[in-house]
């Protein structure tokens, strides 16, 4: 008897082992039917064509919409493209940002004007159409150039109230690497300017990794330029020359000319601040066909610092001096502060050692008062040194003065 119920778990085992047959009357299991997605495919397919056509018609029409926006007044432009439903597209947004960019050395109050136009029109566009996320890449893109030429005008606070907004619309859009690296570049330079040089430091190698992963080597290779002339102001001249020959390589076959410039400016500069004057000047003297393809004021004025700085390292000071002061008037003509004082301070230098106090004094006085309201307190500190030297020198020549009077 124990055998036999030995027996039967046995085969009971086995038959909860075995796979589960059919059931009744089926004998062979079928697929499920498959739904037909050609049709909805092909549907999308259709809407993405019709809608790339729109786009590249916008696009094409939009230089004409932008030459007729920009006919009007400045303060008129928000109000006529607010009433007219034909500058409500894509492609006239991308151009204002466009034209934003390229005109924020020239014009920075114009490039300010157009980004803010962008900002504008980017509220009127159907985010259905357009797509939310997109919108707000752009909206990020608008803001953070209104914020560059706003620190091109030493408006550093309202720099980074538009940096501050920029973030904001970029939290909420695609996450383009791409739109983050342009903005956190742009961001850099800011950082340079007010002085926080570390933190700049970080915004560009971020930049510059962003730029690569997009293939974007042109605009990682302006991001290392910035990134060296930050480690220059450091006094880190060793790793400044190292990156600018690094970004030299990079754009020995660049298209863009502009890059090359920059990069021969920054290499210069940085030559001369290692000493290495013969380098530089011969270098200067290569370049000059190169600075002639960029006739602009602020191009221009920039040479005319770099060379002057050149001459009075090599004790040309009348030379020295008459670049300073043209570069000087050139940015002060462009509303370029900064640099405008960066220049003054250059010159107190030289009229500190001529003991020339009137002029000493005047400059050293415009240079304090603006890196005082930036605030810049290393910069303004330097220009009191300046203003307490021209005092000692009036007083030297009131001493002689008032000695000389003792003998008539």
């Amino acid at each position: 008897m124990k055998a036999t119920h030995e027996s039967f778990l046995h085969d009971l085992r086995a038959i909860l082992r075995r796979p589960a047959s059919p059931p009744p009357g089926r004998v062979l299991c079928f697929p499920p039917p498959q739904a037909d997605y050609v049709p909805a495919l092909e549907r999308s397919a259709a809407t993405l064509r019709e809608r790339q056509i729109a786009l590249d018609r916008e696009r094409a029409e939009a230089g004409f919409l932008l030459a007729e926006l920009t006919r009007h007044r400045p303060e008129r432009r928000a109000l006529v493209l607010a009433g007219d439903p034909r500058f409500h597209t894509w492609g006239l947004l991308e151009k204002l940002l466009e034209e934003s960019q390229e005109t924020r050395l020239a014009n920075r109050i114009g490039s300010e004007r157009l980004a803010v136009l962008a900002l504008a029109l980017a509220e009127r566009l159907d985010a259905a159409l357009y797509g939310e996320a997109r919108l707000e890449d752009l909206k990020a893109r608008a803001w953070s150039f209104v914020a560059d030429a706003r620190r091109l005008r030493a408006d550093f606070a309202g720099a980074g109230e538009a940096f501050d907004r920029a973030h904001d619309h970029l939290r909420r859009g695609t996450g383009d690497s791409l739109e983050r690296a342009w903005l956190l570049d742009l961001e850099a330079a800011l950082r340079h300017a007010e002085q926080r040089r570390s933190e700049a430091k970080r915004l560009l190698r971020k930049a510059i990794e962003g730029f690569l992963e997009n293939g974007e080597e042109e605009r990682a290779t302006g991001s290392l330029i910035h990134l060296a002339i930050v480690h220059r102001s450091r006094g880190e001249l060793a790793r400044a020359l190292s990156l600018l020959q690094e970004a030299q390589r990079q754009v020995a076959g660049a298209a863009e000319p502009r890059l090359l410039l920059a990069t021969r400016h920054q290499l210069i500069a940085t030559l001369l601040a290692s000493g290495r004057l013969m380098e530089a000047r011969g270098l200067l003297v290569r370049c000059r066909a190169l600075y002639r393809q960029f006739p602009d004021p602020w191009t221009q004025s920039h040479l005319r610092w770099l060379r002057g700085r050149l001459a009075l390292a090599f004790a040309e000071t009348a030379d020295g001096e008459a670049d300073l002061l043209g570069a000087r008037q050139g940015f002060l003509a462009q509303e370029n502060r900064l640099e405008a004082a960066l220049v003054a301070l250059d010159l107190c230098a030289l009229y500190a050692r001529q003991d020339r106090a009137a002029e000493l004094r005047e400059l050293a006085e415009d240079a304090r008062r603006l890196f005082r309201a930036l605030p810049l307190p290393g910069k303004a500190r330097t220009a009191e040194s300046y203003l307490r030297q021209a005092e000692e020198i009036e007083g030297a020549w009131w001493e002689l003065a008032r000695a000389a009077s003792a003998f008539e």
